[in-house]
Formats: structure tokens, C-alpha cells, sequence
């Protein structure tokens, strides 16, 4: 590297730290509300900074984890009166819909006064938001609540039709992972299955509705069956509590708010005066210890996001990218091995994958349990491999509508016959061995074949509900009973022993408060892993390779215009495992 490179980087780094860390800490005047805005994607957690994040895809994406500290921070920031939520059609589940609610009500238990603003919304946008204390929408908006659904779209024929088959074999008859590919129409043990799991969301949701705006579940049943509401009707039928336009809601926030006294020498007068606003993006550069956070013992999230393989994280997938088995593990150790750290939160969102990979986090997390207390906490999915790494946990925390359980194993491969005689291919295999041929994709399985896998597939699934067993002190026939492959909601599998608690990460926090014999109300310092760098730190760190070089310098050049800037102005089968259940939509 030369002279002149190493000078550009150490030039970009220090601008980017002047700016951010001595002069960038934005001022917060006293009576502020906290603007966040849920416009985009909505993850658990992510590796970048939320201003490299928005510099990097030109596209709002929201880390709950990031979300969770902002709010705790706030909750003992004086400065910080309340906050005002606009919801915008993010893009979450149902688990990460329940997950924003326990944060508001956190943020609301500390005294502070929370506002959502809808401009439109549909039944999670509107879940959402019922979990303020206020709901306003403007005049031009409405309100659609259209039930639920499940969507499986079934694939045998169009495959048939290109010359493909998809050869499975399955443990037990609610794996239907790979119905998808190998059926035509939906079996009655699917059928079954998905009927349950929308029975448990619904009845989830009329409650969630009924109890946070005050109506009885009857009244819920006929708002679900009347479809639609303008902004007039909404409030007549206490679903909101204003209509008004976004300036106008900031006008008229300490009426709204129920603020015993007005803020400003224009509200003392009689005048409206906008309360004053601290927007997201800024208020996440103020430290937590300016805040007035006392100091808390470290605790680190490790976050399982996606498909489980093994190796590294980061190889791409047909379910998106992977979770590396051997980079998890390592995170664990370091975490066990470390001793500032007292306890570890496991965030799983995954639908699963490779079952050695699994089983190798597995074990992992089972070694961190001799040394200190691991709590599981599941947001929208958590099952198959992602239920084996999180019943290894000393306790497992699911939300209501979290997707989790479908104990069970499937394994096969495509078979293309059809296709090599459409394309008039002529495949030779020349091989050695009985069994060499056996995931070639140019025939189906023989019934020797089949009979191999079928023992591999069932000595792994008997291996599977003897872990749950033990890790749930439960006996092999009881775990076989909920498993068979079968998918649950949160509420059902705590019912059947398969988890502890319900709630979303707040929860899980004061589990493990209660693990570590710690006061329920201490902060708690979160390690998130993988941690948040940006490009030129990774670099720093040694994180990229010769090929992200030119990458990372132009990050870098991008980061410290942005931060002058600132300154200046101030998924095939996992759809099929996922069950997603998805509210109706407006036509």
C-alpha cells in the first residue's frame, strides 16, 4: 500500500471522527420529541451504522437493536418529553410488529408520552401503532383492515412443464418444506397446520386491537369484517384519536399529549407553537452516558439472521445470505471467554437450514451455559434450525406471533431427466462406488438410494427430538407429539413446553437480569455481534480482502462528505417453512 494511499485513509478517518465525535454531537433542547420514522426495511440487526446504511443504499433500513438503545436511552434522557412515531409501511413481520410494541410500552412505563402518525395503514401498520398511546392520521388517509391470509404457491406442474422434478424425503408429515416442489394442491396436514397458525394470529391480533384501544372483542370482529375507514369513521369508531396533518399534530402536541403545561413564550401567550423535534439520525450521535444512562453491565447479542450453513458468514444463498456456523461459534466463545461480559442474548431469525451446522451452534451455545446464563429471543421466525440453536438456552423467549418449532428433517435433491431430453442433452457419469451416483441430478433416487437417505433423515430427526428433550426436560414421546416437522406460533409453543416466555428482546433482557441476580431496572450495556463498522473501519481492522480496497476508499471519501453534511445542516423453501402470514391488501 503507498505512502499516499495510507495518507487519504488517515485523512478520512480523522475527518470523519472530528465531525462525529468532537463537534457533531447534535444539541438537544429541553421538551424535545423524538422523531422516528419506520419507512423501510426493518431487521434485527445490522453490521453497518444507520447514516452508512442510508449513504451506502439510498433506502431507509431500521435495526431494531439500534431502535432498542435509542428508546432506552431516551426513556432517561430529560431532555427527551416523548416521542412521535410515524409509521410508514415498514417492512417487518408480525414478530418485529410485537417486538416495536414492547419497546413503546418500555418507553411509555418511564413517563413518557409516545404519538403514532399513520398516513395510511393496513392491519400490522396499524398493530403498530396501537401501541402508542395516540393515533392520528391526516385527513387524506385511511385505514384497511382485511383479515389475514396465508400464500403457498405449489410448483410440481411448472416444473414438470421445464423438465424438473424435486425429489424429497421428509421427517414427518408436517415438513412441508418442500410441498412447494414436489405437490401440486395442499395436503390435509398442511392445511391443518396453517389453519392453526392463522386461528392463533388472529385471535393474537383482535386482543392486541381490543386491548389497546378499549373495545370488546365483538367490536374488533365487525371492524375486521366491515373492511375499510376513511379518517371520519375511524375516529367515530375510536380506532384513532385526531385527524390532522403531520405540522398540525406538532402544533397541537401538548393538547394531544395531555401535557399538563405548554412549552414556549408562544403557548404561554395563547399562540400554537410547533413542540420542538429531535430527529432519529441525529439523536442517535448522542452517547448514552450524555444521556444520563447509568453504566450497566455488558451483555452481547449475537444475532442469527437468515439461512444457517456452515463455514463463514456471508455466502450467498437461495434464501439470501448465510449465517456461518464457524463465525457464530467464535462470537459465542469470545463472548464465554470474556470476562466483562455477564450474560448472552441469542437473537435468532432464521427458518433454519443445515442441520450440522445447527447442531454445531448448538453445542456451542450449551458450553457457554457453564460459565454464564445464554437467553434465547426469537423475532418473526425461529424454526427448524433456528428452534435447535435456541433450545440449547438456558430460557427462550418468542413472541405470540413468532413462526417457531417444525422439529423435524428434510433432505433430496432435483432431478432433470426431463430437461437434458428437452435440450436434447446427453449426460455421461462415469463413477466408482455403489452409491456415487446417488445426488446426481440426472435420475431420481433409486430405492436403495432412497432407503440410505430415509435412514440419515430419521436418525437425525430422532437425534433432534432427543436434544429437544433434554434441553426442555421433556420425554421423548412428548417432544414427538409437538414435532413431526410441525410449525407453531409463540403462544402455541409456549403452551406445549417448547417455550419459556412470551415476549420480544426487553423481555429476554429481563430474563437474563433475572439469570444474572441482577435489579430488573439496571441498564444493560448491549456488545451486538457481528459489531457495527463501517467499510473504512473494517478495513482498518484488517475485514476486507484486496478486492474491497478501491470499494472501501470510495466509501470512505463518501463517509466524510456525509458527515460535513450532517455538520452542516444539523426465499423458495423458507417461504414455505416461514408460513408467512400476511394482512390483506388494499386492491
Amino acid at each position: 500500500m503507498s505512502m499516499g494511499l495510507i495518507l487519504l485513509l488517515v485523512v478520512a478517518a480523522g475527518a470523519a471522527w472530528y465531525v462525529f465525535r468532537v463537534r457533531g454531537v447534535p444539541y438537544v433542547a429541553q421538551g424535545s420529541v423524538l422523531v422516528i420514522t419506520l419507512d423501510g426495511k426493518v431487521v434485527d440487526h445490522s453490521e453497518r451504522p444507520g447514516w452508512v446504511r442510508r449513504l451506502a443504499t439510498g433506502a431507509a433500513e431500521t435495526s431494531l437493536l439500534d431502535l432498542h438503545a435509542m428508546l432506552e436511552k431516551a426513556a432517561f434522557d430529560d431532555r427527551i418529553r416523548g416521542l412521535l412515531l410515524i409509521v410508514d409501511n415498514p417492512g417487518l413481520g408480525w414478530g418485529k410488529a410485537q417486538e416495536l410494541v414492547e419497546m413503546l410500552d418500555r418507553f411509555k412505563a418511564r413517563g413518557k408520552e409516545v404519538v403514532a402518525y399513520l398516513e395510511s395503514g393496513e392491519l400490522l401498520d396499524y398493530a403498530i401503532a396501537a401501541g402508542a398511546a395516540k393515533i392520528v392520521v391526516p385527513q387524506c388517509g385511511w385505514l384497511s383492515f382485511l383479515g389475514l391470509r396465508a400464500e403457498v404457491t405449489f410448483l410440481k406442474d411448472t416444473l414438470a412443464k421445464a423438465g424438473v422434478e424435486g425429489d424429497f424425503v421428509r421427517f414427518k408429515d408436517y415438513k412441508t418444506a418442500a410441498d412447494a416442489l414436489m405437490r401440486s394442491e395442499m395436503s390435509e396436514a398442511h392445511r391443518e397446520m396453517l389453519d392453526a397458525i392463522l386461528d392463533s394470529h388472529f385471535a393474537s391480533l383482535r386482543g392486541h386491537v381490543a386491548a389497546r384501544r378499549q373495545l370488546p372483542l365483538a367490536a374488533v370482529d365487525e371492524l375486521i369484517a366491515r373492511g375499510s375507514f376513511l379518517p371520519e369513521e375511524a375516529r367515530q369508531l375510536g380506532l384513532v384519536d385526531r385527524i390532522a396533518y403531520l405540522h398540525e399534530l406538532l402544533e397541537d402536541w401538548n393538547d394531544l399529549a395531555g401535557a399538563e403545561r405548554a412549552l414556549g413564550k408562544e403557548a404561554r401567550a395563547g399562540r400554537r407553537s410547533e413542540v420542538r423535534t429531535v430527529a432519529a439520525d441525529r439523536y442517535e450521535r448522542v452517547s448514552a452516558r450524555f444521556a444520563g444512562v447509568p453504566k450497566g453491565p455488558t451483555v452481547v447479542v449475537v444475532a442469527v439472521h437468515g439461512p444457517i450453513a456452515s463455514g463463514e458468514s456471508g455466502r450467498p444463498t437461495l434464501l439470501g445470505r448465510a449465517v456461518g456456523a464457524r463465525t457464530v461459534v467464535r462470537a459465542l466463545r469470545r463472548a464465554r471467554q470474556d470476562r466483562r461480559v455477564r450474560g448472552i442474548v441469542l437473537r435468532v431469525d432464521s427458518p433454519g437450514g443445515s442441520g450440522v451446522a445447527s447442531d454445531l451452534i448448538w453445542a456451542e451455545v450449551r458450553r457457554c451455559l457453564e460459565d454464564k446464563p445464554v437467553v434465547a429471543s426469537m423475532s418473526d421466525v425461529a424454526g427448524s434450525g433456528g428452534y435447535y440453536i435456541a433450545m440449547a438456552a438456558k430460557r427462550i423467549v418468542a413472541h405470540s406471533m413468532t413462526i417457531t418449532g417444525s422439529i423435524g428433517v428434510i433432505g433430496g435433491k432435483f432431478a432433470i431427466p426431463g430437461m437434458l431430453d428437452r435440450l436434447a442433452a446427453n449426460k455421461v457419469v462415469i463413477s466408482r462406488g455403489r452409491y456415487s451416483q446417488m445426488y446426481s441430478s440426472s435420475r431420481r433416487f433409486s430405492d436403495d438410494e432412497r432407503e440410505l437417505v430415509t435412514r440419515t433423515i430419521r436418525s437425525f430427526y430422532d437425534s433432534f427430538v432427543q436434544k429437544v428433550g433434554e434441553c426442555r426436560s421433556m420425554s421423548a414421546e412428548d417432544v414427538d407429539a409437538v414435532a413431526g416437522g410441525r410449525v407453531w406460533t409463540g403462544e402455541q409453543a409456549c403452551a406445549r413446553g417448547l417455550v419459556d416466555e412470551r415476549g420480544g428482546l426487553s423481555k429476554a433482557l429481563d430474563v437474563l437480569r433475572e439469570e444474572m441476580r441482577l435489579p430488573s431496572e439496571m441498564p444493560l450495556r448491549l456488545a451486538p455481534f457481528p459489531p457495527q463498522m463501517s467499510p473504512l473501519r473494517r478495513l482498518i481492522a484488517g475485514q476486507l480482502g484486496h478486492d474491497g480496497l478501491l470499494a472501501a476508499l470510495g466509501q470512505a471519501a463518501s463517509e466524510a462528505r456525509s458527515a460535513m453534511a450532517v455538520f452542516r445542516d444539523g426465499e423458495a423453501l423458507a417461504i414455505a417453512e416461514a408460513v408467512p402470514v400476511i394482512p390483506g391488501r388494499t386492491p
